[in-house]
């Protein structure tokens, strides 16, 4: 997971839950992983047959009770090794009084990144740190009139994803989405993003908001939302109603144009697995932190 190898630590994550059944916290973290993917239900399925046998384990017990809320967090017993369920950053650049605000979508380059203007409003330091636990400070350089978003420049670039593509038509609604994005939080603790999926919503301009379409707690978001091919099709935002919506990623890229100028098709030919566009988001979402 440090990697971004998200697939084969599923795959590992099987095979110690299996093959080590008298260690119930290698279950739990197979679960876990398998929550971050979208898979839930199944994640909780799992994990209620093991405490039927194992009622007394704290990390089921404690793993159970996070994935069955819209918002798990893994902390306490559930950050402890060998089972620690987020990944671990190696800085302290991240004072102990931020806390976690939105996501965002880092650029293709690595040095930019598009998070909620609310987020980082009033902020006297922000950080962003991908899902793989690598933190860089940020500083906003622009904001953009009648947008909900801001730019931030980040003071060392990140790793450049390595399978970024822009989404350059509308999608249908009605088609599968998917949306990646880090739980709101008052700690600033590393965390793995969190994939949801439902269905695009309506709309009658590529060039305004539209309805999210997936089931979505409250917050300011800020992730990704990728369509079924892997392409980004926008970020997702707090409208002024609370409700959830997705700013096309063409209304980036006009405000923008000098960030979208390579744009990036999809090299697939056909829907892409869950767990593949959950491993390539790791590395363009990226946990906004902010101290105020």
């Amino acid at each position: 997971m440090q990697a971004g190898a998200y697939r084969q630590a599923l795959s590992f994550g099987s095979h110690a839950a299996g093959a080590h059944r008298e260690m119930p916290a290698g279950m739990a973290l197979y679960a876990w992983l398998l929550s971050l993917g979208g898979q839930q239900p199944v994640a909780l399925r799992m994990l209620d047959e093991w405490i039927a046998r194992m009622p007394n384990d704290s990390v089921l017990q404690q793993a159970r009770a996070q994935l069955s809320t819209d918002t798990p967090r893994a902390q306490g017993l559930l950050l402890a090794l060998p089972w620690r369920m987020a990944p671990q950053d190696g800085t302290s650049m991240v004072t102990p009084v931020a806390a976690t605000r939105s996501s965002g979508l880092l650029s293709a380059d690595g040095r930019h990144a598009w998070v909620p203007t609310s987020a980082v409003e009033g902020s006297t330091h922000v950080w962003v740190r991908n899902g793989l636990g690598q933190t860089r400070a940020a500083r906003i350089v622009e904001m953009a009139s009648g947008l909900s978003v801001v730019m931030l420049e980040l003071a060392e670039a990140l790793p450049a994803p390595a399978h970024q593509a822009w989404r350059s038509s509308p999608p249908f609604a009605g088609a599968p989405n998917y949306l990646v994005e880090f739980v709101e939080s008052n700690s600033a603790d590393p965390a793995w993003p969190l994939l949801r999926q439902g269905f695009f919503g309506r709309f009658t301009d590529p060039l305004q908001p539209r309805a999210l379409g997936i089931d979505v707690p409250s917050g300011r978001h800020g992730g990704p939302v990728l369509d079924r091919l892997g392409q980004i099709a926008g970020i997702a935002v707090q409208a002024a109603d609370g409700t959830a919506k997705m700013l096309p990623i063409a209304m980036l890229a006009q405000r923008w144009p000098e960030r979208f100028v390579e744009h990036r098709a999809s090299a697939t030919t056909g829907p892409v697995a869950m767990d593949a566009l959950y491993e390539s988001a790791l590395s363009f979402v990226v946990q906004v932190i902010v101290e105020r």
